[in-house]
């Protein structure tokens, strides 16, 4: 508008100029004819000049006209095509002008627009805001604003912002308005939108129980929900804009400070434990879960948090953890083996006892199950009984169980079933380990074994010694009167052949009496100190030409050999009786070694090893590589007339006689056999002193004692048990494995601990010689002791070619074997 009547203005000054001029220059003749030439040619110049001036202001007023009319169609575009509805009311209220936007929002044609009266358009119930905004811009002669609905002509309605100011008419009086719509439905509607968005989140937050605020990045309260009022015990008057330092103690409120700050230097989520004090005084524990806010560019506006009140649950933690260390105790204080499993056969709960048992810490067996500790076959059995736990809710059984230290234990394990109160089942067991009560019953019954063999070889001894007796005195009436008739008889006399015959059985009957007598330990004996080497090496011609020759006779005999009380003709008789059995047992050669060694029996050998005594011995060994025997014929090798052989190749006296030798000089004697490996026979005759008087009273020297680690390495339960209290009581740390491979695994396991192995070489699985092979590999300098039953020259000489340090004799005794340990211990 202001430009229009700019445009207009300058046309109406270029028009007057231009008439002013003319009229200015009005010429009569006389005024003429009075001019000069020269004043003539400066009129004409100064009209000309004029009227190339009144053209060029037609040609501005022609211009702007032009201009005028494009401001006036600009202005009209504007106006019409404007976001907001224009009108103008008179002081009636009917509308006088529209534009184009008004005409759309209220949805009526321009020309039924004008003079309609605008109320019209105005829902019912916003009629006297509607009035009583214009009667205020009326009144205050300045800009007003509502908000109202408004109706089109089709019923459809919208939200409206009206703003109104009073305007003057042409007489000066305000009597118009000049109203300004504007369609606010859609900010009405994210309004609502909104404020039901509010009005959710805030029924949200106070049907959460748990205390919830927010907070802005100074530390302030902007919101928090009912539970947060009822937590601190303050209203939302005394809680809104307040920080903590407002609601808290100073020490408390400087930890909750210090982690908002935290938190918004670091946005994420924040967890941590702390302590609230109520408006009461009270102090709860608590945890609180807080994370940062943005806005839609992701600028932090401030945190929100929750607070989750856990004192009640560290009281119940509390309780329930007094009540796990009571149950510990009780459970600790138990000392039989106790375990729970869970579903997966995981154990979840030991005491010390099942610990110690296993030989493992709690941490080591927690969460795992059998297969992490036994061999496959055994944990399989352990997997199906807790199955059968599972399906009946009980169950109890006799096991059988290694433990680490490859120590085969017996157990009776009592089971049943659990469930706690979220359904999940357990199994609750209790161990009894029976191994030493099995092992004492065991031993109690090989020893009632040895003593019924030990009565019966005496009643037979005691028997065959009293018919033996009656006999021989028969024999001497036949040999006699068979003599005599022989002297008295020509050598061609056709009965002097009878007599000689019947004088040969005679004398063969008598032979048979001697042995029989020897046996009962009543034959005569000539017993002197004698050394035992010097008896072997003369014995040895007689065995060479009384044995195949295909059989090699080996000699390993100790120097310094202590003197035995013996008669020479008895151990000859003793060493030819064990050859010849041997040579039957090696029909097609083989070799037969002949061994001596001082020894020391002690209390722990002895109870094993039912008629010996604990001293100073001289260990006579006799092994063969022969077809060995089983274990039905070991139990009658020593029975008089007991044979394998065919009969009249054998009376079987020969091993009858032998014992009744060994016992009568006051030792004993020990077979073992295998078949197919071989027999050694071990005779332990007691030394005597140089005065020639038995030394098995006498002083025992010194034990070697020793602190390393021993790996014993036996397939027989009772040799290691034997092996193990020997080395044991000697200060000696021993680990056991019942064979080759167990051994292996071991020694792996712990070999930097481990500063010897005692090996037996006959064992299921993996044998000592293939053994020795595989740890010589792990550790090309382990040392390592042979163990057998037979000859240190039979088999075993083979196993000590392979890089054996050393070779100890079973049946263990302490000091022979302590000794050996000592010695290869303590060599470079």
């Amino acid at each position: 508008m202001a430009d229009e009547k700019n445009s207009e203005g300058k046309i109406s000054g270029l028009r007057t100029r231009a008439e002013e001029t003319l009229s200015s220059r009005q010429f009569d003749k006389e005024e003429v004819s009075a001019l000069s030439p020269e004043e003539i040619q400066r009129l004409v110049h100064e009209l000309r000049v004029h009227q190339i001036e009144l053209e060029m202001q037609n040609e501005d007023l022609r211009q702007a006209q032009v201009n005028l009319e494009e401001l006036k169609d600009r202005y009209l575009d504007l106006y019409d095509f404007a976001p907001v509805g224009y009108l103008t009311l008179n002081d009636k209220g009917f509308i006088l002008e529209a534009n184009l936007t008004a005409v759309r929002l209220l949805g009526e044609e321009r020309q039924n627009l004008i003079e309609t009266f605008f109320s019209r358009f105005v829902s019912q119930e916003d009629g006297d805001t509607f009035h009583l905004h214009l009667q205020q811009a009326l009144e205050t002669q300045s800009k007003q604003t509502c908000e109202i609905k408004l109706v089109r002509k089709d019923g459809t309605d919208f939200y409206a912002q009206i703003e109104s100011v009073a305007v003057q008419d042409e007489s000066g009086q305000f009597n118009r308005w000049r109203t300004i719509v504007l369609d606010i439905s859609e900010r009405k509607r994210v309004e609502e939108s909104l404020h039901e968005a509010y009005e959710f989140r805030d029924t949200l937050m106070n049907a959460i129980p748990a205390p919830l605020f927010y907070k802005d990045t100074d530390g302030r309260y902007i919101g928090f929900n009912k539970s947060f009022e009822k937590f601190y015990g303050k209203t939302q008057e005394e809680l809104m804009g307040k920080s903590v330092f407002d609601i808290a103690p100073r020490d408390l409120a400087e930890v909750y400070h210090a982690q908002d700050v935290e938190l918004l230097r670091s946005p994420g989520i924040q967890v941590y434990d702390s302590q609230v004090k109520t408006a009461l005084g009270a102090f709860r524990d608590v945890v609180y879960h807080k994370s940062t806010f943005t806005d839609t560019q992701g600028h932090v506006l401030g945190l929100i948090g929750v607070i989750f009140d856990i004192t009640e649950r560290k009281k119940a933690e509390e309780a329930l953890k007094e009540a796990k260390d009571f149950l510990d105790r009780i459970i600790n204080s138990i000392t039989d083996p106790v375990f729970v499993k869970n579903q997966e056969h995981e154990w979840v709960l030991l005491n010390e006892a099942y610990c110690n048992f296993m030989g493992y810490s709690r941490e080591d067996l927690v969460g795992r199950s059998d297969y992490d500790f036994f061999p496959r076959s055994e944990a399989d059995v352990f997997w199906d009984k807790d199955e059968i736990v599972f399906r009946t809710g009980q169950d109890i059984n006799t096991e059988r169980f290694t433990d680490r230290n490859g120590v085969i234990h017996t157990i009776v394990t009592k089971k049943s079933l659990y469930a706690d109160p979220s359904g999940k089942r357990y199994i609750v067991g209790v161990i009894r380990d029976i191994t030493e009560i099995e092992r004492a019953d065991v031993d109690r019954r090989n020893l009632e074994s040895q003593l019924r063999q030990a009565q019966k070889m005496e009643a037979v001894g005691t028997l065959a010694g009293g018919i033996a007796h009656d006999f021989n005195n028969l024999l001497t009436v036949v040999l006699g009167f068979s003599e005599l008739l022989l002297l008295g008889k020509d050598e061609r006399d056709p009965s002097y052949a009878d007599l000689q015959k019947i004088n040969q059985a005679a004398r063969s009957g008598a032979d048979l009496t001697k042995r029989i007598l020897t046996f009962s330990r009543k034959g005569e004996s000539n017993p002197h100190p004698l050394n035992l080497n010097h008896e072997i090496k003369r014995a040895k011609k007689l065995l060479t030409r009384t044995i195949p020759k295909m059989i090699e006779v080996e000699l390993v005999l100790s120097d310094g050999l202590p003197a035995i009380n013996g008669d020479p003709t008895q151990i000859e008789q003793v060493l030819l009786n064990l050859a010849v059995n041997a040579g039957h047992a090696m029909p097609d050669g083989g070799r037969l070694i002949i061994e001596t060694q001082p020894v020391t029996l002690d209390e722990e050998y002895c109870r094993i090893i039912p008629g010996s005594k604990p001293g100073d011995y001289v260990m006579l060994s006799v092994s063969d590589t022969g077809h060995g025997m089983d274990h039905e014929t070991l139990t009658h090798i020593f029975e008089p007339f007991f044979t394998t052989k065919e009969i009249g190749k054998g009376t079987g006296l020969g091993l009858a006689m032998v014992y009744g030798i060994v016992t009568q000089q006051g030792g004993h004697i020990t077979c073992y056999s295998e078949p197919g490996v071989g027999t050694t026979f071990k005779i332990y005759l007691p030394v005597v002193s140089p005065e020639g008087k038995s030394e098995t009273t006498t002083d025992k020297p010194a034990l070697a004692t020793g602190t390393e680690t021993v790996l014993l390495v036996d397939d027989e339960e009772c040799i290691r048990d034997l092996g193990k209290r020997i080395l044991e009581r000697s200060g000696y740390t021993v680990l056991t494995a019942s064979n080759g491979k167990e051994a292996l695994h071991l020694y792996k396991k712990e070999r930097h601990k481990i500063s010897l192995v005692i090996l037996d070489l006959m064992m299921p699985e993996m044998g000592g010689k293939e053994c020795l092979k595989e740890l010589l590999r792990i550790h090309p300098n382990v040392k390592v002791l042979i163990a057998s039953g037979f000859a240190a020259d039979g088999q075993t000489r083979e196993t000590l070619a392979i890089k054996a340090k050393g070779f100890v004799g079973k049946p263990y005794n302490m000091r022979q074997m302590l000794q050996s340990v000592r010695k290869v211990l303590d060599a470079t």
